[in-house]
């Protein structure tokens, strides 16, 4: 009769996924088996001891509980991932906005050091400066803390580094996600999770390992002796660390107990030292700038998480829009016909821009498969995200602080100034010293995410600190982001202040002076002139997004933050088009490709006018 009860009351609370005339034919063995089939071993097993209670078993559930609390605790760490990490948010969570599953993004991991700058997928100029560093050998996301078959070494602590929209978040989801499923690292029984953004509320704090787990993972009750035994391995995941975070306390005496109170320094630091859980695995992300604040003495390997590969790139544009998969199909093909933007696209953030933009122009314009599409205003709203992002992120999220200030303008600029100087002097890569001149902060380019520090060869058990640091090398996040941030700037040059930094530094203050709003002929010809005059045309793809610019629906995107909202339309675009197309004639056949492309970033559509309005993040 209890039996009978117990299989009625299972069926009626998961109509749907039992069929209780089946269930109702099993003994007492066939119903175990039924349930583990179907709820899988932590979902029957949970379910079995709700029911026992339900029809006032107690003692048996009691008994239950308590031998079976290894499985008990694994699967409530599996659902919380899952409620958790099941679905992202592109860009920044927004009220009553849906996010994507995981299962859209795909993250490539790659060994060693790595060429921190996208030069082969460059459309114009492809060997700015000598290569090196190439990746030595790719694995796949969850085989990080596993080791190679060449060398055989345990790996204990392994960091996940990359540039901050690479896909590090994504890839530490993947992590979780793959394991709550049971699809990989099945050999780790307790997976924990903890995102540095949330630890930072407690670095003041004195408390204990197992009360920190039990902060972020409720379920924890009676895990104690299972921590503490070497036969239950278990990892950590410490998600997004960074120089504002939880920082390490070496000096600190070592933690060696779960239950032992310290700061929360010291528990980081004991942990990564292996004195603290010595045979727990953990696994970090960070961005490369903030990979040399871990001692290089106690991480066994460094990856590199470099966003999509081509095919995953192609399934994200195809699989974005889950509701209607055709609009991907008519996507993808619009994507590819832009190399520039097809390559930025292996940045996740970029991508979901990218995506964006042209699933709203799939819809709305009937004449967007007539032509290639435009690629500047896409890199003004990659610039203008991205420092929407770096204000909400660490100024707050409160319409004063999200409102653009003389300091993001200026900042901009300099950062414009600075990717012209380097181009005029064909380097891509940078250090320090070379910010000074214009007045420009390392540390804040990191943060604000339009650049980053190129990872260096690492050396396991090498020396840390800063005796061990190497000196820092600096490099956009494309090349043609430099090239764009040059274009950027000596656009809002000539627009917002009428200066022209083609002429000479005299005649174009006194010009200025006395015209504020010259025709955008005097801007073009020098450019074109100079782009040209370039034996290998390094220039070219800065005078074509210098064309787009010029564009009146590409200004609308920079009203209201690096121009005046009443700013008037750029005069003589007629002018313009018939000296580039006069340039056309006579140019060398190699660079008259380029022009026409010019010519295309010019051209503009009364819908494109009227789109840009409607559009913004």
């Amino acid at each position: 009769m209890e039996l009978m009860w117990f299989k009625r009351s299972v069926a009626q609370r998961n109509r749907g996924k039992v069929n209780q005339e089946q269930l109702m034919d099993c003994d007492v063995l066939d119903v175990v088996d039924y349930l583990i089939e179907h709820f899988g071993q932590g979902g029957g097993l949970k379910l079995a001891i709700t029911t026992l209670h339900l029809i006032d078993r107690r003692p048996p559930a009691e008994e239950l509980e308590l031998r079976c609390r290894r499985v008990l605790i694994r699967h409530e760490l599996q659902e919380h991932h899952k409620r958790h990490y099941e679905v992202v948010f592109e860009a920044l969570a927004r009220p009553g906005r849906t996010g994507a599953s995981t299962s859209v993004f795909r993250t490539e991991v790659v060994v060693g050091r790595t060429c921190g700058v996208n030069t082969p997928s460059r459309e114009v100029l492809r060997d700015v400066e000598p290569k090196y560093g190439e990746p030595r050998r790719a694995i796949r996301l969850n085989d990080v803390l596993r080791s190679f078959p060449s060398d055989g070494k345990r790996v204990r602590v392994a960091v996940l580094s990359g540039v901050a929209i690479a896909g590090l978040s994504y890839a530490a989801h993947k992590l979780a996600l793959d394991w709550s499923h049971e699809a990989a690292n099945q050999d780790v029984h307790f997976l924990f999770y903890l995102n540095c953004q949330d630890l930072r509320h407690y670095a003041a704090e004195t408390l204990t390992l197992l009360k920190l787990l039990r902060m972020f993972h409720h379920a924890l009750d009676d895990i104690l002796p299972l921590l503490r035994s070497p036969e239950t391995p278990c990892a950590l995941v410490l998600e997004g660390w960074e120089e504002r975070r939880p920082l390490l306390d070496t000096s600190a005496p070592p933690v060696t107990d779960p239950t032992q109170e310290a700061p929360l320094s010291a528990l980081m630091a004991s942990l990564l030292r292996g004195d603290l859980m010595p045979h727990m695995r953990l696994v970090i992300t960070c961005r490369r700038s903030d990979l040399y604040l871990l001692p290089q003495a106690h991480i066994d390997r460094v990856l590199e998480v470099r966003g999509y590969l081509p095919a995953h790139r192609d399934e994200f544009f195809l699989k974005h829009n889950d509701r209607d998969l055709s609009v991907g199909q008519q996507v993808l093909p619009q994507v590819k016909r832009s190399p520039t933007l097809y390559a930025l696209s292996h940045l996740p953030l970029f991508a979901w821009i990218v995506v964006w933009v042209f699933e709203r122009n799939v819809r709305r314009k009937p004449s967007f498969y007539t032509r290639p599409p435009h690629e500047t205003p896409f890199m003004v709203d990659i610039v203008l995200v991205m420092v929407n992002r770096w204000q909400e992120r660490y100024r707050g999220s409160s319409s004063d602080h999200t409102r653009w200030k003389d300091e993001e303008k200026n900042l901009l600029k300099s950062l414009g100034h600075f990717a012209l100087r380097m181009i005029e002097a064909r380097r891509v890569r940078f250090h320090g010293n070379d910010f000074k001149e214009f007045d420009l902060e390392p540390r804040k380019l990191l943060n604000l995410g339009l650049i980053t520090e190129e990872m260096a060869e690492w050396t396991p058990g090498g020396a840390g600190g800063a005796s061990g640091t190497p000196r820092p090398t600096y490099v956009f996040l494309h090349l043609a982001l430099q090239e764009f941030m040059a274009a950027f700037y000596v656009y809002l040059a000539f627009r917002a202040d009428g200066r022209n930094v083609f002429e000479q530094q005299l005649k174009s203050s006194v010009v200025s002076k006395l015209v504020k709003d010259r025709p955008i002929l005097d801007l073009l010809r020098p450019a074109t002139d100079r782009a040209l005059a370039s034996p290998d045309g390094h220039l070219d793809l800065m005078l074509r997004f210098l064309c787009g610019m010029a564009m009146d629906s590409t200004e609308d995107h920079l009203r209201g933050t690096m121009l005046p909202h009443r700013n008037p339309p750029p005069r003589g675009m007629d002018e313009a088009e018939r000296f580039l197309r006069k340039r056309m004639e006579t140019a060398h056949p190699d660079r008259r490709r380029n022009l026409e492309l010019c010519l295309n970033e010019m051209k503009e559509l009364e819908e494109d006018k009227q789109e840009s309005r409607h559009m913004g993040f």
